[in-house]
């Protein structure tokens, strides 16, 4: 089936199309600066921008079909009919929604669906590996696009080529994970983990285990539910679907067993149900195994062998922003760009991964604010100083931004610190010998210290 004039009329009955007769999509954006030629163009109206502000840039970079609203159709001025179709709607976003959906609904391969508080984009990034590695051709929501209209834009990607798809599902407030459901209907979920995050709008961890939860609404028996099992919020609910448990504890079907931590990487015993596999992971990370565990056990239930699953670890490579180590040009110090995201938990595995890092003459933790914490976002804080207690080699640490000083007042003495309020003025706080140093990068993606990546990659 295209994704052409004939299934949009189908999905959409009250469209009013205007302009060339017959049109195929191959490609569609929201966003005019990303339209390739051909693409079509939904003139989505933002928070901060119209989309249909900008329909004559979608159409001079090449756009060929471009659904607007119909009440804004006064306001495009005159129409290129002669080498554009226009599909007028009610509401393009709504229209993007619709048209996802049903594309979605004509395919019965394995889609798999991911969330939680931490880890959802590496674990997303390991299963599509993973899925390569087996022969599968696979499909995965690009980046992070895993908000609504992202993954509206993921699913109508899929073609009749892929054999499996892989999509991330993220939420920031309630009812929003059912709507993701709704649209992308997975046929196996996985909750990573949880933890504190977007607490404005979903102020407890029961709060957010119960949105999470909600990947699972459509699933019937035949569906696969797959959870940290070392999680009571998680493995205490009941399911009207089977579900698979991972995690460190040795009730789950898939866990880690002896864990060390040697020569700057992880070491482990992978246990799926009956059977188990050394391996090796680059750094010494948790969250990494903990993504790998969810992988691990997908891939069990879609009969893909462990040891294709152990042999496509070594060969995977990390994601910019998530614990991504480079050495700088002269090779005298590494930088640990783990600054896409930040929260409690995934600052605690961050620390203890630097910390566990061997063959530094010093290690700098510069950090900045956790953001959606609520009204408990001093409490957070401050329990970062007291994660510093448990570290033995961070020697100084810098912290930028307005919330994160709250950490000085419970860290230990041994650390210097210095603060500042923006990445913008953390190099003039560097220490002068930065040769041998290990420097990482943590804090909520709002505080831009990604941008410090390739400066300090210049020493």
């Amino acid at each position: 089936m295209k994704l052409d004039r004939s299934f949009v009329s189908r999905v959409l009955p009250d469209a009013v199309i205007f302009g060339k007769p017959e049109f195929t999509i191959i490609t569609a954006t929201h966003d005019s600066r990303c339209v390739q030629q051909g693409s079509a163009f939904f003139a989505i109206k933002g928070k901060s921008f119209d989309g249909h502000a900008f329909v004559s840039d979608a159409i001079s970079r090449g756009a060929r079909v471009v659904f607007v609203d119909r009440d804004k159709q006064s306001t495009l001025g005159e129409l290129s009919a002669e080498v554009c179709s226009f599909v007028f709607v009610s509401s393009a976003e709504e229209a993007l929604y619709a048209l996802a959906a049903a594309w979605r609904a004509q395919y019965t391969i394995p889609v798999v669906g991911v969330t939680g508080t931490v880890g959802k984009t590496t674990t997303k990034e390991l299963l599509a590996h993973f899925f390569r590695t087996a022969g599968h051709q696979c499909h995965t929501s690009p980046g992070n696009m895993n908000t609504r209209i992202g993954l509206s834009f993921a699913l109508l990607r899929m073609t009749h080529e892929h054999t499996i798809a892989v999509f991330e599902m993220g939420i920031s407030h309630p009812g929003e994970m059912r709507e993701l459901a709704d649209l992308v209907r997975p046929t196996l979920g996985i909750i990573t983990t949880l933890g504190h995050q977007h607490m404005d709008d979903l102020p407890s961890i029961g709060d957010i285990a119960r949105e999470k939860k909600q990947i699972f609404s459509y699933f019937g028996p035949q569906d696969l539910g797959f959870i940290h099992g070392d999680l009571p919020l998680l493995h205490g609910a009941s399911y009207n679907h089977p579900v698979v448990r991972f995690g460190y504890k040795t009730s789950n079907q898939v866990q880690a067993r002896r864990i060390s931590f040697k020569d700057g990487k992880l070491h482990a015993i992978l246990r799926v149900f009956e059977q188990s596999q050394a391996i090796t992971l680059a750094i010494p990370h948790r969250g990494y195994l903990t993504s790998i565990l969810a992988a691990a056990a997908v891939c069990y239930m879609l009969d893909i062998p462990l040891a294709s699953v152990c042999s496509a670890i070594e060969k995977f490579q990390l994601i910019e922003g998530r614990f991504l180590a480079k050495k700088s040009v002269s090779g005298s110090c590494l930088i640990i760009n783990d600054a896409y995201n930040a929260n409690p938990e995934s600052m605690r595995e961050a620390l203890f991964a630097l910390d566990k890092m061997p063959g530094y003459s010093h290690k700098i933790a510069i950090l900045g604010d956790m953001l959606g914490l609520g009204d408990q976002s001093v409490f957070w804080h401050r329990q970062v100083g007291r994660m510093l207690r448990h570290t033995k080699s961070i020697s100084q640490v810098i912290f930028v931004g307005g919330q994160i000083f709250q950490a000085a007042k419970t860290m230990p003495h041994v650390i210097s610190y210095k603060q500042v309020p923006s990445w913008k003025d953390v190099a003039a706080v560097l220490p002068d010998e930065m040769h041998g140093a290990a420097v990482l990068l943590k804090a909520s993606c709002g505080v831009g210290l990604s941008n410090l990546a390739p400066i300090l990659g210049q020493f």
